[in-house]
Parts: C-alpha cells; structure tokens; sequence
C-alpha cells in the first residue's frame, strides 16, 4: 500500500484537499495505538469525530528547515526532526487510490458528508477483554499469525536516540486478531485511551487489528480518519529541506504500508474455510 502524509498544501493551501478544509477535518483523533506508542493530545479541541485531536506530522518543510505540524486547533505549527510525540495520518494519493482493485476496498458509512471506504487492516483499538488476553499471553495460549508488526520502543521524550526497531507479534483469538504492546508514556490528565482510561507506563495492552478507514476526497485521494502510529522520530539529520523521500518518516511509512493487508484476503480466506467444510 503506496501511503504517504499530507503535505501543508493539502492542508491550507489554496488548492487543498476539500475534505480538509473545515479546521475540525484538518486534525484527527488518535487511535489507541498512536496514544500508546506516545501521540500528544489535545483534550480540550476535538476532532471532526468529537475525540480529542491531536498534533500531527505533515510532509512540508518550513523557513527554518523545521517541519510543518498540525498543532492544537489545527494551526500550522513546527516540530524538529528529533521529536517523537507526534502522529501520523496516512494519505493515499489520487493516482495510487485509483489503481486499487475493487475487491481490496469495501464502502463504509458517511461521515459528515464525505463518503468513506475501508481499505487494509492495521491495530488500533484497545480491546475489551485485556485481562483474559494477559492470562491467556502468560500461559502461552494465545497463537501467532506469523505477521508482525514494527514500531519504535525508545522513550518518546529520548530526542537523541535514533529510530529503535521493535517487533511486534500478531495474535488471534476468538476469531480477533490483535497485538501486545507496552505503553511508552505514563497517563496523565491529556491523555486518554478510546475507553476512557488513564495510559499507565510499561503496562501491557493488547490493540485489535481492525479495517482502516479513509475519507475519500473529490480528487479521487484518500486521507486516514484517524491518526495511527506515533512515537517515531521524523528523521535523524536535525535541518530538513522537504525532500521527503530522503527522511526516515518515509521508510517508516512504506514500510506501515506493507503491513496494512487488504481487507479482501481476511474474506478470501473465511471463504476458502468455507469451501473446505463444504468439501469435506
């Protein structure tokens, strides 16, 4: 999956994105994984979907070879390169969007007008059932996928330690699929997962691999509702002059985008299971 991030044109240029325009669509609310993994919120400014936004990174840079941000009511902000609280939300440009086959994307549900399609799977919601997991986890009963995922383990606020790969294991259950990660920031009064709890550092939650969701723009683009993954720094030279392609941000993403598998390969193989009992 070709993803890459809004640039600040398509946030506040003349010739953005037009499901960008409103200030409440220009920033999202953070999937429980972006919080964990140390996303910044603003629990007073709510996103488009009434949840606390968040501040998020953007492909642009700026005078001071800083990097444009979308920062607390969706103002143009800064962050240095070396910051890690930040969230991404993935774009899919028009030309990629348009060369998905039609059997890899389902429609959603509108969304304050904006039609919706759900397209790949990714963690992002805390599950209901954390201390059943745990219990299963610490007795070796939960079963692996053979697919994982990779994210950033060093403290959010380390500036200067570089990019710290981490693997994580994809679990299923029940007909779920999931995985364990420690929160890397301690629950404060700004942050706060989707079910009301305080994050608590180091302690073990488990996030449901779900169907993500985008806003399908006029042009054809597609933008993620949410923020999914933080806690990774934008790249490790301090100055960026906007060659995106060049950063750390953009291996990151190519590689969040190989994880994201279509939503049609989870129906293709309830249907294989389905064949088989038939056959049997």
């Amino acid at each position: 999956m070709d993803i890459t991030l809004p640039s600040a044109e398509d946030l506040w240029g003349d010739d953005a994105l037009e499901i960008l325009k409103e200030d409440a669509m220009k920033t999202a609310s953070l999937s429980d994984l972006a919080v964990l993994l140390g996303g910044r919120q603003f629990l007073d400014v709510m996103a488009a979907d009434g949840k606390p936004s968040g501040w998020l990174w953007t492909s642009s840079a700026d005078e001071y070879e800083d990097i444009k941000a979308v920062t607390k009511g969706s103002v143009q902000g800064y962050a240095w390169t070396s910051w890690r609280d930040l969230s991404i939300r993935p774009i899919i440009r028009a030309l990629k969007a348009n060369q998905i086959a039609q059997n890899e994307i389902k429609k959603g549900r509108k969304f304050k007008g904006v039609e919706t399609v759900l397209y790949g799977q990714f963690p992002q919601t805390i599950t209901d059932n954390q201390d059943e997991l745990e219990a299963l986890y610490k007795a070796k009963k939960l079963k692996k996928t053979g697919k994982s995922y990779e994210f950033d383990c060093a403290d959010t606020d380390d500036y200067e330690m570089p990019y710290q790969a981490k693997s994580y294991a994809e679990y299923t259950y029940n007909g779920e699929k999931f995985i364990r990660i420690r929160a890397k920031i301690e629950g404060t009064d700004k942050t706060l997962l989707s079910n009301g709890e305080r994050v608590m550092q180091w302690q073990p939650y488990f996030i449901k691999v779900e169907p993500v969701e985008w806003l399908r723009d006029k042009s054809g683009a597609l933008v993620s509702k949410k923020a999914l993954a933080a806690g990774f720094p934008f790249d490790t030279k301090e100055a960026y002059s906007g060659s995106f392609e060049k950063t750390g941000m953009y291996r990151r993403l190519k590689r969040i985008g190989d994880e994201m598998e279509p939503v049609h390969e989870e129906i293709n193989l309830q249907n294989d299971r389905a064949k088989t009992k038939r056959h049997k």
